[in-house]
This record gives structure tokens, C-alpha cells and sequence, in this order.
């Protein structure tokens, strides 16, 4: 690059300069470069004399440069001849400078950075005072911007100590001690593709930060808030140079050119949906020292929007927006707010260009845009409603009877529903301290939540003493199995483990009686009627029923000198006083060798019981079906690969109606079912109907409602849906099953829906989909849509259906999420209640009841027809039943003239 000899002649190169960004190299061959920030060309260089930069700063008023030669500090006038003159040997608190210097033109100081400390430099004698140490920093380069007041850094250093986010370029607002760094960029992507990892260089100025490298790459611009625009390459300057100094001298080149140059900053991306406002920020900045006059900025607005203001007002013609800014000064800006309404559509584009009365050689920067995609309009009503939540902000997530607690954020228990749904149980865990979190709470159609026990606090428990010798009630729960049960009473039945200090006596099974809680089996205490003498509640328990009478039903694992460790475990009815099934001991019939032929074997082991598996009774507690393996081992000739059963009871005993590597009977499958794991849920309803999903060792995955399939992987998932049960989402493709007194059944399942936010679905009856993925919800069930939540996911298996409603535990996800347009995030767990009125079948709106579009009075009557004769649509507010207090909903709604 060719040497220029003084400013003056600078001058003539100038063109159309604005103010200039100044680049210095650790190499005394290389001269520092002059950059021309209006046409980003280089004009120029300065002779340094025979000497490296390591750091450099300018003080434009006494139009002087500062440079550091890393032992030295040096300084050189912008006016010819640019003698350099040498101030002194750096001296004080370090003798070296070797980062960055900045001056501080409002307070007249001169800072500089070594790797990881900040000092003051006295200008005149070189001496360092340390300011600050910043820990694992790496800041090469310093310069101070007046208009922000603030101190920019470029980071090398990746390290997070200190306060720093690794590396990038940072903001410091003062003072210097104290103040507080703020990352504003990742660096750059070099021309090589990878990221930059070395800038020792840095100017600000101009809306600008310039960042220079020390060698044969790019001066990178960095426009805040935006991002990087088109890096400008640098030449003769060589390899590595190890060290680099910039610095912005507006004043340095007295040219006369004009030149402005737009910007325009819109929303972030996902922050507003269609139908809100947003507003646009235009800066026209002027990068040069000499004032324009006459700034007026021509913005077209989004052609898909709606003008609703600017500041200042500007004139409006079509969707052309004309704002008058007038003059700006030397080295200043001024902006404009424009705000739209978001008609429709996902990308909104705002265009400006700037124009003044002054001759701009240089238009290329004239002209700019700015766009952002909205989410779609968000709905006004949610026909689905949370009754519980995990959400902090939210009132569903409060924790009855305990003030200031909430229920946490997890995997929350499955409800448990009476037969006739107007009673239910459930494990919590909530934000109290670890040792007092879990809850078992109880719903009440009537009444809704209560907390009925709270891990180590109440109630004591009637379980016989401890080694304190204190008399029972004794201790509270420590823990608690994952199945619960109730009745219509009432009464409900819990197992797990109390909180006294020993382990030999502390299982439990508990039920409330409606008065009080009684025992029902206590580990190592209560005696059951099995074969032998000392038969006792060993250390594991499960899967509790209760019947209507409220007898308990339960799995126990045995211990004593009865049992041995083939006849360990057994499951019980009538309280533990009658045998059902005892591993080793009974065995059922139908189960078969893998060859299609009969034997006769015991059970090897029932299984505990979990959400999904176990052992379950119907209501009357006449019928069961349980989940374990048999002992296969046993058979003659022995077998083996056909251990997994579910089996189901009978007058007789029991039958098999899973097997693993055994064609499931009654169904046209030609696989066999799958090898270990046949199948994923196991569960009597209360009317006896028994439901289960696996799959088969073709990977088929199916749905069983008392042995006969009612869906498969392929299925249309209605007749006319277009849409097809899918395993490519869910490899199992199924997460639910259940069914109602009624007969009424729900499937769970994910399909081949091409959008995969809303590829899963509940199915009511093979018929309509009661509930999908990115559903609204509503959260504080107050009829409205306007907390900016949706279904996320399903919790597998964490549901119920009653007679009147459907209930399910979803994860959620907010309106960013549910679009695509924003981070997928996880914000919180709900227990939806979905009557089972709603759907196709019954208006959205219930105001418009009769679905025609309008608000009319042929909605009143046909809201009355279905009211008057109990149909579920006449449910309008969702509670489970038709009565007076859906004439109130619905009148609300119809009056106001609508559902907002």
C-alpha cells in the first residue's frame, strides 16, 4: 500500500471519507492503515517510525494518536510532519502494555489493558495505575465511545470467570472498579468459514465497532444489535503479526464530502404475534465531522400490515411513510419509530432510505431494511382447561391449605378416579423443602383439591411402634408407591414407606375409612393365609385397589419361613385375606412353549406396580388382570423366551392373554409378540374392561380393549381423518389407554401428521380427536385464552377417563414454541380436564351455539334444546353435568356477543 506522507495529502484521497478508523501492526515495516469509515476504503497510511504497534488510541481534541510499542509509550500528531515522539517506559503498576488503549474524551484519561487487568496511564510519563483485574479475560483491544459513555473490549479468552460469557466483544460502563461487562456479540465468522479466535485490535464510532486483526484477513464490522456486515479486507499487512491496535479518529481527515447512511432495527424474531403492533427504530446516522441538513427518510412500510403511528409524524402516502428528521450533526444520528399493526402472514419487511440536501458521492449505504417473522394470531378461547399445574406464575399451581407453596415442575403422579369420577388421588411432589415435598392430594367434583398427607408431616400413620416404643399413630410417610386408588365414598388406599429410621418394619399399606386411617399390612408385621406358618409383608409392596365396600386389594412381597425365594411374592384381595395368585405356588392356563404348545407353569413374579403396569381390579373386585413373568423353566421339555404375561382372572383362576414370542390370540397378527417386552401398559378399568399396548417382534404396535384389538400402527385414526397411527414420531407409538363405566374408550397415540409439533392425539372411541398436541389450554380455567399455552407432550400414561370428562397430564410449551417460530421449551406441567361434550359434535363458541357464524337469538334456542334434554353440548361451562349454572355461562357469552 502506498505510503502518504502528510494529512493534506490524505485529504485528496479522501473522496467520499467520513470519519476515519485507524489500524496499527506490531511490525515496524508495516505502517499504520487508514481506513475511511463513509466508503470503507483505505485512504492513506501513517509512519509509526521504525517501530511495532501493539496498542494505540487517539484524543481527537488535541488531535493526537497514543501508541504502545509494549514497553513504551509513544504518540504521534494527526498534522504533519507526524513526528513520533516518545512519552516514556511504561512504569507503576506494570511495566508492559501489550492490549488495548482507549482515550477517555469526557474525562480526559487514558486506559490500558494488559490480558486481564484494566489501568489508568498517565499520558505524560507513562506511569500504569491498576484499575481493576478482570480474572480470565484476554482484552487486546480498547476504545471508548462518547456517545455511549461505556468502554468496548474485544475477549480472546474463552474462560466464563469473572462475570465474562467467554469469547466476544463486551461493553464496560464506568465507573472501571465496579462497573458491569456485558457481552453484545459472539465474534465473527472468518472467510475460511471458521470462527475467529484473535482480535487484538478495536475502534467504536459511527454505529460502528471496528475490529482488526493483526494480519492478511479482515477488518470486521460489527453493527450492535444487528450483527456483522461485509468485512473489509485488509492488504499489506502480512502474516501473524502477533499484536494489532485500533482506534477511531473522527477528526483525523478534514474532508468536506457529506455522506449518511440508514439503519433499521425491527422486533426479535417470534416476539409478536399477527394482530399486535410493532414497531420498527430508523437511524439515520452521520459518520463525518461537517453537518447535513434537510435528513428525510422515505420508509415502506410491510405491505401486509396497517400504519398506526411514527415519532416523529411523518406523511403518509399509500405505504410510503415520508419522516422529515432534518438536520444532523457531525458525528450523531437521529431516529424514527414507526409502529404497524401485523395484518397476516409471517414475514414483515420494513424498507427505508434516507436522502439530504447536501451532495452524497456515496448512496450505497443510503438504503437498508429490516424484517422479523410474527407467530400466527394467537386464539381467544381454549376449549380445554388445566385444573392443576407446575406453572410458578400461575394459580393452578398453588398448593391447597399450604400458604406460599406450589407444586414443582417434574414427572407428576398418575390421577387416580372413583368409579363414578367424582372423587380422585394423586402423588405430588412440590417446592418445599426435599424432606416435606411429597403430597397426596385429593379432587372433589365438589369441592376440588384438598392435601391430604405431606412427606414426614401428616398424618402419623397406624402403623405399630417403633424401637422409640411411642404409641401409634406413629409416623407419617416417607415415601409412597406410584399406584393409588378411591372409591365413590371416598375411601382411599395408599402403599410405600413411613419415616421411621429402621427398614425391617417401616412398608405400609394404609386406607382412610372415611373416619380415620387404618392398616391394612405393615412389612414384617401382618400375617397372611398362604401356605406354612410365618408368612409376613416382606419389603416390597404395590398396586393397591379398593372396591367399592372398601375392601383392599394389593401385591405384596412375602417374607418369613413359609416362603422361600421361589414363593416370595402374591397378590391379595379382601384386605390380604384372600389368595389370588402366589409366585411358585399357582400358575395360569393358556400360556404356551413358543411352538404353539400348551403347559402348565407357575408365575415366577408379579410385578410391583407403576403407572403403567402391575396388578388392577375392577370396582367390585370380581374381575383382575396383573403383570409379571411365569417359569417357563419349569415346563417339560423346560422352555425358555415365553416368560412375559399379562394374564387376566378367571372363574378357575387365570388365563394368559400376553405372551412374550406368542401370537397374541383372537387377532390376525401373523408376528409373534415382542420378545422381552410384549407389552408396555396393563389396566382394568372399573367396569372390568381391561386395556393394553405393545407390540410385536414385526414391530407392529397395537391397542387391546379386553383382548381385541382397537388400533394398530397404520390405522386411520377416525374413519376419515386422512391421518394414520405412526411409529416414525413415538417408537411405540401408543403412551395411552383407558376406558369409562359407559364403555367409552381413549387411545393415545402419535401418527403421520405432517406438522410434528401436533403429531400426537387422544381419540375418543375410535371417532373424533378429543385433545392434539399444540392445543390451546386454558390455563387458570377462566374461559379465555391469554396465557400463551399450548400442549407440548403427553405424560405417558398420566391419565383417566370418567363418564363425564377426560383428564391427562401434558407438558406445555408456550406460542413461540407451538408455531416453529421459537425455541421448543418445556414451561411447566398441567392436569387438563376435557369434558367429554366437547369436539366436533359441540360449538367452540358457545355463544354461537348453533355454529352458524353469528350471534343471534336462534342460538338461545338451540342452546335450550340440547339443555332441557341433557345432552352433553348443553354443558356450555365444562363442570362434568347440565344444570343451572350453564344457562349463566352461556347467557354470559351470548350477551356479550361472543366468546372473547
Amino acid at each position: 500500500m502506498k505510503k502518504v506522507a502528510s494529512a493534506a495529502a490524505l485529504v485528496l484521497l479522501a473522496g467520499t471519507a467520513g470519519a476515519q478508523v485507524i489500524g496499527g501492526y506490531d511490525n515496524s515495516a508495516v505502517p499504520m492503515q487508514v481506513l475511511d469509515s463513509g466508503s470503507r476504503a483505505f485512504v492513506g497510511t501513517i509512519d509509526q517510525g521504525a517501530r511495532g504497534v501493539r496498542a494505540l488510541a487517539s484524543n481527537d481534541n488535541n488531535r493526537t494518536f497514543y501508541y504502545s510499542t509494549g514497553s513504551q509509550l509513544w504518540t504521534i500528531p494527526y498534522d504533519a510532519p507526524q513526528t513520533p515522539v516518545l512519552v516514556g517506559t511504561f512504569n507503576g503498576a506494570v511495566s508492559a502494555i501489550s492490549g488495548g488503549l482507549a482515550w477517555d474524551s469526557t474525562r480526559s484519561k487514558l486506559y490500558a489493558t494488559t490480558t486481564s487487568s484494566i489501568y489508568e496511564v498517565d499520558p505524560n510519563t507513562a506511569t500504569t495505575t491498576l484499575l481493576r483485574a478482570i480474572g480470565g479475560g484476554d482484552f487486546g483491544g480498547l476504545d471508548y465511545d462518547p456517545a455511549t459513555d461505556q468502554l468496548y473490549g474485544a475477549n480472546d479468552s474463552t474462560s466464563t470467570a469473572g462475570g465474562l460469557q467467554g469469547r466476544g466483544v463486551y461493553t464496560l460502563t464506568f465507573p472501571i472498579e465496579t462497573g458491569t461487562f456485558t457481552k453484545i456479540a459472539d465474534y465473527p465468522t472468518r472467510a475460511s468459514g471458521s470462527a475467529e479466535t484473535d482480535i487484538d485490535g478495536l475502534a467504536v464510532g459511527g454505529g460502528r465497532v471496528w475490529l482488526i486483526t493483526d494480519q492478511e484477513e479482515a477488518i470486521y464490522v460489527l453493527n450492535p444489535g444487528v450483527g456483522y456486515e461485509t468485512p473489509i479486507l485488509q492488504t499489506g499487512v502480512g502474516a501473524d503479526r502477533t499484536f494489532s491496535g485500533g482506534t477511531w479518529a473522527p477528526g483525523y481527515l478534514q474532508v468536506t464530502n457529506f455522506d449518511v447512511n440508514v439503519a433499521v432495527v425491527s422486533p426479535a424474531n417470534c416476539s409478536l404475534a399477527v394482530g399486535e403492533n410493532a414497531t420498527y427504530t430508523v437511524t439515520v446516522s452521520n459518520p463525518g465531522n461537517q453537518p447535513v441538513s434537510g435528513a428525510s427518510v422515505s420508509i415502506t412500510l410491510p405491505g401486509n400490515t396497517t400504519f398506526v403511528s411514527s415519532s416523529p409524524a411523518g406523511t403518509l402516502a399509500g405505504n410510503v411513510l415520508t419522516v422529515n428528521l432534518g438536520g444532523i450533526n457531525g458525528q450523531s444520528s437521529s431516529s424514527a419509530d414507526v409502529t404497524v399493526t401485523l395484518d397476516a402472514g409471517v414475514t414483515f419487511q420494513l424498507d427505508a432510505t434516507v436522502a439530504i440536501n447536501e451532495t452524497d458521492p456515496n448512496t450505497a449505504n443510503n438504503t437498508a431494511s429490516g424484517s422479523f417473522d410474527a407467530r400466527p394470531a394467537l386464539p381467544t378461547e381454549a376449549s380445554i382447561s388445566a385444573i392443576l399445574s407446575t406453572v410458578s406464575t400461575s394459580d393452578t399451581s398453588l398448593v391447597p391449605g399450604i400458604p406460599g407453596a406450589r407444586f414443582a415442575a417434574g414427572t407428576p403422579g398418575r390421577p387416580w378416579f372413583s368409579p363414578n369420577g367424582q372423587m380422585m388421588v394423586m402423588e405430588m411432589d412440590t417446592d418445599l423443602p426435599t424432606s416435606q415435598d411429597g403430597m397426596i392430594v385429593m379432587w372433589n367434583a365438589s369441592t376440588g383439591f384438598t392435601v391430604v398427607a405431606q412427606e414426614n408431616t401428616f398424618p402419623e400413620l397406624p402403623t405399630t411402634p417403633g424401637p422409640s416404643g411411642s404409641t401409634p399413630p406413629f409416623f407419617p410417610f416417607s415415601t409412597i408407591d406410584d399406584r393409588l386408588a378411591i372409591n365413590d365414598a371416598g375411601q382411599y388406599v395408599f402403599s410405600g414407606v413411613d419415616s421411621r429410621s429402621g427398614t425391617t418394619d417401616d412398608g405400609y399399606i394404609v386406607k382412610w375409612n372415611g373416619t380415620a386411617f387404618e392398616l391394612i399390612a405393615q412389612e414384617g408385621v401382618t400375617q397372611f393365609p398362604v401356605a406354612g406358618v410365618d408368612v409376613l409383608l416382606g419389603s416390597t409392596r404395590g398396586s393397591v385397589n379398593i372396591s367399592q365396600s372398601g375392601l383392599v386389594g394389593f401385591r405384596a412381597g412375602l417374607t418369613g419361613s413359609g416362603v422361600t425365594t421361589g414363593t416370595d411374592t402374591a397378590i391379595f384381595a379382601d384386605n390380604g385375606a384372600t389368595l389370588l395368585g402366589q409366585e411358585g405356588v399357582t400358575g395360569p392356563s393358556g400360556a404356551q412353549d413358543g411352538f404353539g404348545i400348551p403347559i402348565s407353569v407357575p408365575f415366577k413374579l408379579f410385578d410391583t406396580g407403576t403407572v403403567n403396569l402391575g396388578f388392577s381390579m375392577s370396582s367390585d373386585h370380581q374381575n383382575w388382570v396383573a403383570s409379571g413373568t411365569i417359569d417357563a423353566s419349569t415346563s417339560n421339555p423346560p422352555t425358555s423366551g415365553v416368560d412375559e404375561v399379562a394374564v387376566r382372572s378367571t372363574e378357575a383362576g387365570s388365563e394368559v392373554v400376553i405372551q412374550e414370542n406368542v401370537v397374541l390370540a383372537g387377532t390376525t397378527f401373523v408376528s409373534t409378540a415382542d420378545n422381552i417386552t410384549p407389552y408396555d401398559y396393563l389396566h382394568m378399568e372399573h367396569n372390568g374392561d381391561w386395556f393394553a399396548y405393545g407390540d410385536n417382534n414385526d414391530d407392529q404396535d397395537w391397542v387391546l380393549k379386553n383382548g381385541q384389538v382397537i388400533a394398530k400402527t397404520g390405522d386411520e385414526i377416525f374413519a376419515g381423518a386422512g391421518e394414520f397411527y405412526s411409529d416414525v414420531p413415538f417408537a411405540t407409538t401408543y403412551f395411552f389407554a383407558a376406558g369409562n363405566s359407559n364403555g367409552d374408550y381413549v387411545i393415545g397415540g402419535t401418527t403421520d401428521g405432517p406438522n410434528d409439533l401436533a403429531n400426537a392425539v387422544i381419540v375418543l372411541n375410535g371417532e373424533r380427536v378429543l385433545v392434539r398436541e399444540n392445543d390451546p389450554v386454558d390455563l387458570n380455567g377462566d374461559g379465555t385464552f391469554d396465557e400463551d399455552v399450548f400442549v407440548r407432550t403427553f405424560l405417558d400414561d398420566r391419565g383417566a377417563l370418567t363418564n363425564e370428562a377426560f383428564y391427562i397430564w401434558v407438558r406445555l410449551r408456550d406460542g413461540a414454541g407451538a408455531t416453529g417460530c421459537g425455541s421448543d421449551s418445556d414451561i411447566g406441567q398441567a392436569l387438563l380436564r376435557i369434558p367429554l361434550s366437547t369436539g366436533p359434535s359441540c360449538p367452540v363458541c358457545a355463544a354461537d351455539f348453533d355454529q352458524s357464524g353469528g350471534v343471534d337469538g336462534d342460538d338461545i334456542g338451540a342452546f335450550f334444546a340440547d339443555w332441557q334434554a341433557g345432552a352433553p353440548c348443553g354443558d356450555v361451562d365444562g363442570s362434568g353435568g347440565v344444570d343451572g349454572d350453564d344457562i349463566g355461562f352461556f347467557f354470559a357469552r351470548w350477551e356479550a356477543g361472543g366468546c372473547d
